[in-house]
């Protein structure tokens, strides 16, 4: 099967996913990551903003910035670009170029420092992630080898597919 075919199965399966079942499958891997040491000790949580019933990370946001943590957000700046942000815990995000809310492009506030980096899936084995085919986080991680990355997502998203030279090896998936 081609990668745009898993895709395609896995982001059904994926919203097929009920609110209640996507809710307690978040929590429980919220709770996993905030066990970890790579957390604990983290200064700096990349995160995302939950599309199409991606996990979502809400609790780990606020436990971050309880703990005094940077958080961060992706934001698109061009076709094929992201950048992470810092933001702050009610700040205001919009839809950016992919459908996906983000924070208001403020250069000042770009982040690529050592972290961790939770990463959603669309699919994944042996630790390679299958996202939505843009190369964001590929292109990003290429350039930012110090971020320790989680990808964050459910068991049943687990497929063969094949991997190319530029796809990123996560250094771990946690998944529920």
């Amino acid at each position: 099967m081609t990668k745009n075919e898993i895709r395609k199965i896995k982001l059904a399966e994926r919203d097929a996913l009920s609110a209640g079942k996507r809710d307690e499958l978040s929590m429980n891997i919220q709770l996993e990551i905030a066990k970890k040491k790579e957390f604990a000790e983290a200064e700096v949580v990349y995160l995302y903003s939950p599309h199409r019933n991606e996990p979502d990370v809400s609790y780990i946001k606020n436990l971050s910035l309880e703990m005094g943590k940077t958080v961060c957000l992706p934001v698109t700046i061009s076709e094929h670009e992201m950048i992470f942000q810092k933001v702050e815990q009610d700040e205001i995000l919009h839809t950016g170029r992919r459908g996906i809310e983000e924070p208001t492009f403020d250069l000042d506030k770009e982040v690529s420092s050592k972290g961790l980096m939770l990463i959603p899936l669309v699919a994944y084995h042996d630790n390679y992630r299958l996202g939505y085919g843009g190369g964001y986080y590929d292109r990003f991680l290429a350039v930012n080898k110090n971020i320790r990355t989680l990808g964050v997502g459910y068991l049943f998203l687990q497929a063969e597919f094949e991997t190319d030279h530029y796809d990123v090896r996560l250094d771990e998936i946690v998944a529920f």
